[in-house]
């Protein structure tokens, strides 16, 4: 009903009375005005196109409607007379466009109009924002910049309204393409002591980056990560252009080519004092911290970040308990847990500041306290098999970990990649007696084994719980709870399913496993008969035939061999191929 009596009402509402009486009406419209005031405005407006007053007041009157827009439905506000997109629709803007093509030098009107985009490109409407985009309003703000310079004050609202633009979908792009970015970083270096132009500027400058990742190569050849650290310099204790700048600066450390030269710049010094300076801002810590993923990923950089910031970040765990916070911490401490370097495994080292805890203790408590959330378990298990990964890092951890491993193989009994890494760490950690005996006190033989089962069609984790299995074994009293749980079945299995000749390494190193663990297993009576019971002698002698070059897998192939051939069983089958195969001499094959 709105739209047909705007397509087909005359100017009669404006033509019954002359100039005057327009302007005194155009005057009397209050932001609470109605769609009968917006059909009065945009009739005056076309009814008089060549006055600049009645422009201009009109003008006026459309931007005291779009400030009354500027409400939040549903946080105690009543729906605005007029909407934006009423206030769109109906032409109103591309008539104040058209009045600004022709009274360009009027400064009043330049105001007006850059105030009415940015109050219609506030809210949540993307499509609004697509639309104002699509009708010129980005080419109308940047030539405002263009024209005004020296205004400050101006000049902030067209920063915020390209924003505020940006952040719908697609839009980012044009702007860019239109000239935005570059624009906004003048704007920015022309009034360095100006905090709001900063925080405009950042703001903006975040949206572009954000909303259209060719952006990002485009601006930093603007230098725009240059321009961004200085204001977080200049304004250093300013939560709010900390925060924004952190956020700008990130989609520019997710870019490899580019981090290098961040670094240089001073990136990771400026996240460090951020958090420093701001470490109860969940928003600010949270974005240093995915900052710093990006930015750690070379050794000097985590050493740097770990001197500097690693008591500060113990000490936050206990204030942030967000889980966005904690995967950022996460995955930062994943990063630096990757690196080979002293300071990592100072920080890790469970003696580390008693005061404050070590990173591990950390994790550790983690797990406790956060078993149901599946993507900050898996940060956490990432990080100790990173830690486990480094020199003599699963003799120091790994008691440790047995009881909050165990927690995390049964509460994700079904769930592959977690019981795989479950599974992997235990393969690291396994050698050492303390952990062996800890792991039979605690039943960790029949949550691997169990684990196992599910995840028979992964060579990966199969490989990992065959090593897991060969390690524990070495202990006559684990080697035969591992008898009755089912072990040699998994090993024999595992060859049958994930075998094959000429694997390469992969291959090789499964067979390592699988024969050494069988080589244990063949030292008890009880093993001997479950191997040649279920085959296993043939599977050593395809063994020793095939696999010549590998020397390891020889050695405990033979040594299987070797123990099966006390065995009642094995004298049968012996007796069995000779009648069967009258030719041939077994025992000097199997030799």
């Amino acid at each position: 009903h709105f739209f047909a009596q705007m397509d087909n009402s005359p100017l009669s509402l404006v033509q019954d009375g002359d100039r005057e009486t327009t302007i005194l009406k155009l005057l009397s419209i209050s932001k609470d005005g109605n769609l009968d005031c917006l059909r009065y405005i945009v009739g005056s407006m076309r009814h008089f196109p060549e006055d600049l007053e009645v422009q201009l007041i009109a003008s006026s009157a459309l931007l005291r409607l779009a400030t009354a827009a500027d409400v939040d439905i549903g946080q105690g506000h009543a729906k605005p007379p007029v909407s934006r997109e009423e206030i769109f629709l109906s032409s109103g803007l591309p008539l104040v466009f058209a009045a600004l093509k022709q009274f360009s030098s009027c400064d009043e009107l330049v105001f007006v109009t850059v105030e009415l985009l940015v109050f219609s490109s506030l809210g949540r409407s993307n499509t609004l924002r697509q639309a104002l985009a699509r009708n010129q309003a980005v080419e109308v703000l940047l030539w405002a910049m263009q024209r005004c310079p020296d205004r400050p004050e101006l000049l902030l609202r067209c920063v915020q309204a390209l924003g505020f633009l940006s952040a719908a979908e697609g839009v980012a792009a044009y702007c860019a393409a239109k000239g935005a970015g570059p624009s906004i970083l003048t704007v920015i270096r022309r009034f360095p002591e100006s905090e709001a132009l900063a925080l405009a500027g950042c703001e903006a400058l975040w949206m572009l980056l954000a909303g259209e990742p060719q952006n990002v190569v485009k601006l930093m050849s603007f230098d725009v990560d240059n321009a961004i650290l200085v204001c977080m310099k200049q304004f250093r204790l300013s939560p709010s252009i900390q925060r924004v700048a952190l956020a700008a600066l990130t989609p520019l450390c997710r870019e490899a080519n580019f981090r290098p030269r961040l670094r240089e710049g001073g990136a990771v010094k400026r996240a460090l004092l951020a958090l420093h300076f701001f470490s109860g801002n969940d928003e600010i810590v949270t974005a240093v911290l995915c900052m710093l993923t990006y930015l750690t990923k070379d050794a000097e950089s985590a050493r740097r970040t770990i001197v500097h910031s690693s008591e500060l970040m113990h000490s936050m765990v206990s204030h942030h308990q967000d889980p966005e916070f904690l995967l950022s911490y996460t995955g930062l401490l994943m990063v630096l847990s990757s690196h080979a370097i002293e300071e990592a495994r100072t920080l890790f080292a469970p003696a580390f500041k008693e005061s404050y805890g070590s990173a591990l203790q950390v994790v550790l408590q983690l797990m406790t306290e956060h078993l149901t959330h599946r993507t900050l378990m898996l940060h956490c298990l990432t990080i100790v098999y990173n830690l486990c990964s480094a020199p003599s890092g699963s003799a120091s951890i790994g008691a440790v970990v047995i009881d909050r491993l165990l927690d995390l193989g049964r509460t994700y009994y079904e769930d592959a990649l977690i019981t795989t890494k479950v599974i992997q760490v235990f393969s690291m950690i396994s050698f050492a007696a303390e952990v062996q005996k800890k792991v039979l006190r605690l039943g960790g033989i029949d949550v691997i084994l169990k684990t196992a089962q599910q995840l028979h069609t992964s060579a990966q984790a199969m490989t990992a719980v065959c090593r897991f299995i060969r390690a524990v074994a070495v202990q006559r009293p684990t080697r035969q709870q591992l008898l009755a749980e089912g072990a040699v079945p998994i090993l024999l299995l595992t060859v049958t399913q994930h075998y094959t000749p000429g694997g390469g390494s992969e291959a090789a190193s499964l067979l390592e496993e699988v024969t050494g663990a069988l080589a244990l297993f063949c030292r008890e009576p009880d093993g001997r008969a479950a191997v040649m019971e279920l085959g296993g002698l043939e599977v050593l002698r395809g063994v020793t035939g095939l696999h010549s070059g590998l020397p390891e897998v020889q050695a405990r192939a033979r040594e299987a061999l070797r123990s099966l051939m006390v065995s009642d069983s094995a004298e049968e089958w012996l007796l069995r191929g000779a009648a069967e195969n009258p030719g041939e001499d077994l025992v000097e094959k199997i030799c």
